[in-house]
Formats: structure tokens, C-alpha cells, sequence
């Protein structure tokens, strides 16, 4: 998966697909790593030996010793790798998204045996959904879409000056890979994403900083310009959100109030179920 800077990937034993090989499952084993490094560097008075502390992180992850003993079929176990036959309607992609998936297989229909063809993640599916889409039916607000149960409230929320460490096990430990960055007065400044998980794990950076440190640093490894983050209000159309999540390629979308306090998230999870729905 670092090799090829992806996120997540399906793993297949014989002609069977067995789930999904997703970097946040192996994250946790990274930060156990690190922890111990940490532990045994603050032992060591040679100051020589403390400043090599910033090796690379997935030396953090591949040195860890339950990698040798826990499976690939364990470590993909709960995240079930979901696709459609190749001659499938694109409504049965967008129920797959809708479940939550963020990859769905593509499999040959002539063929009997899962012959993979192709791999559509959520993002590009949506970005392509998006170029057909069209509000022939005018728009509705968001606060609409809110009272409907389609935008998740509330949110998970961090404050700017958590240490990095500290926010990345906050993620593991709600198992979300966005969690909304805070200012002291409580306004939204950055959001977490699973795209800081792999940027670190492809860096050397460590995890002392605070956590809008580790964002300001790390994002600039990546040579895709992003938004530092994205929102709306409820009075917003719905037409508004998914133009902006078009835009800037973001998979959430964080409501906030007119004091700029995240109050809810719009995932692009929550836009496909939006979707499924109305055709019913």
C-alpha cells in the first residue's frame, strides 16, 4: 500500500475475496511502535542517540512484532470487500457506497471465477456522479437533509494544541479517520483525514507536535493543493455542499454555526444514502 501510496486494498485467498487491507487497521501497531521508541529514548542521555528520533514512520509499523504473528486474513477480517459484476446498474455501486464502503470491485460477469477487472473508490465515483448530476427539482437546504438523519451530529471534535500522537489514537479509538481541528473558542481550523495517516507513514516526521503543527507540516509532502478545510451552514443548499465537496475533493463536508462551531458532518457516505433513498 505505501509502495504504491494507496489507502486500501482487497485481499483474495485462491478465487475468494476475504476483505479489505485498509492502512487505519495498521496504524495502531505504528503508534505502539512509537510509543515504545519514545519510552526507551527518553532513558538515553546520549544526546547523539536522540536525534534519531525522527526515523521513518512505517519502520514504526513493519519493526513492530505482532506483525509476525497476527495474519493478513485477521487483519482484513472486518472490513469485507463488497463488488458488482461489470453488467450491473450504477445505482448498485452507489448502494455499496451508500453501506459504507470506500472501494468497490468490479468483476468480470462472464466469468466464473471473480475475475477482478477493476477497482472504483467512493471519491472518484463520486466526482463522476457529479458531472451528471443535475438539480432539475431545485434545491433544499442542508438544515433539511439534518432533520432527515443524514448528517451526523455531533461530531468529534480536537483541540488545535493536542499532541499529534494523542489525535491519531483519538481516530483509532472512534475508528474515524475525520475528526474536526478546534480552536480554543471551539471554531473549526483544519480536519484530520485518513490522507495524514498514509502522508505520515511515508514520512519521518514525529508525533510530538501538536496536532495543527503535524497537519501544516505533513500536508506539504503532498503535492495535491488542499483546502485546509471545508464547511457549510444548515441555511446552505445541498446543491452548495456537493459542488464544494466536488471542489475540493474533500469525502466530508463539516456544518458549522455562524460562529464557525462544527455542528455536524456531511460525509460522502451520507450524500450516497441521500441518493439510494430518493430512487426508491
Amino acid at each position: 500500500l505505501l509502495q504504491y501510496k494507496i489507502r486500501a486494498a482487497p485481499v483474495i485467498d485462491g478465487n475468494q475475496f476475504i476483505g479489505v487491507l485498509d492502512l487505519r487497521d495498521t496504524v495502531k501497531y505504528a503508534l505502539e511502535s512509537y510509543r515504545i521508541h519514545k519510552d526507551q529514548q527518553l532513558k538515553q542521555i546520549d544526546e547523539e542517540k536522540q536525534d534519531q528520533s525522527t526515523i521513518e514512520a512505517k519502520r514504526h509499523l513493519l519493526g513492530h512484532t505482532k506483525l509476525e504473528e497476527i495474519s493478513l486474513a485477521e487483519l482484513c477480517k472486518d472490513r469485507p470487500f463488497k463488488y458488482v459484476k461489470d453488467d450491473d446498474s450504477l445505482l448498485s455501486v452507489s448502494q455499496l457506497f451508500a453501506d459504507g464502503c470506500h472501494v468497490v470491485g468490479v468483476i468480470n460477469s462472464k466469468s466464473s471465477q471473480n475475475e477482478l477487472i477493476g477497482i472504483i473508490t467512493q471519491g472518484y465515483f463520486f466526482g463522476q456522479v457529479c458531472k451528471k448530476w443535475e438539480f432539475k427539482k431545485g434545491d433544499c437546504a442542508l438544515k433539511e437533509l439534518s432533520d432527515l438523519k443524514y448528517i451526523t451530529s455531533p461530531v468529534k471534535m480536537i483541540k488545535k494544541s493536542m499532541r499529534a500522537y494523542d489525535a491519531f489514537q483519538t481516530m483509532i479509538d472512534n475508528d474515524l479517520s475525520g475528526l474536526a481541528v478546534v480552536d480554543d473558542n471551539g471554531c473549526i481550523v483544519h480536519n484530520t483525514s485518513a490522507t495524514d495517516i498514509k502522508l505520515w507513514l511515508l514520512s519521518s516526521h514525529h508525533l510530538e507536535d501538536t496536532i495543527e503543527q503535524f497537519i501544516n507540516i505533513v500536508r506539504n509532502l503532498s503535492l495535491v493543493d488542499r483546502y485546509p478545510v471545508s464547511t457549510c451552514k444548515l441555511n446552505d443548499g445541498f446543491k452548495k455542499a456537493i459542488q464544494m465537496l466536488q471542489a475540493t475533493k474533500y469525502h466530508r463536508m463539516w456544518i458549522v454555526n455562524d460562529n464557525r462551531m462544527p455542528i455536524g458532518v456531511l460525509a460522502l457516505t451520507d450524500v450516497f444514502q441521500f441518493i439510494c433513498k430518493a430512487k426508491e
